[in-house]
């Protein structure tokens, strides 16, 4: 179960065009080290390389 300051993966997605990750909830734009801190690790990888290779665009 995640701690209560983190944010599910699926919230976030990553933009191959403009090489940001979009916040699916507003649209806004996160900077990876604030993905990483607030989502955590994704099956032992960190969640920004993660949502490059599973989320391009989604």
């Amino acid at each position: 179960m995640p701690a209560t300051d983190q944010i599910p993966i699926d919230h976030f997605y990553y933009d191959p065009l403009r090489k940001k990750f979009i916040y699916r909830p507003t649209g806004q734009v996160w900077k990876r080290a604030g993905v990483d801190a607030l989502v955590g690790a994704v099956e032992g990888m960190r969640a920004t390389d993660w949502l490059k290779q599973y989320t391009v665009g989604r």
